[in-house]
């Protein structure tokens, strides 16, 4: 499966498009909705995708029991 390599590229990111894109990936593949709406990642909504990163980084310590 593509998360741990999702889960990597969340931590080391810094453009907010490209993070809110990989979020939206990770939403797709687990189902997860993370609270990022379509229009936060299209307008770059920097304060919409930080929440989200830390909600997927802390789905992501559950899921591998970090």
């Amino acid at each position: 499966m593509f998360l741990p390599y999702l889960k990597q590229a969340i931590s080391q990111e810094t453009d907010y498009f490209t993070l809110g894109t990989i979020i939206e990936v990770v939403k797709e593949l687990t189902g997860k909705k993370f609270g990022l709406p379509q229009y936060a990642i299209d307008n770059v909504d920097k304060e919409k995708i930080l929440e989200a990163k830390q909600k997927v980084e802390r789905f992501f310590k559950k899921l591998y029991k970090e």
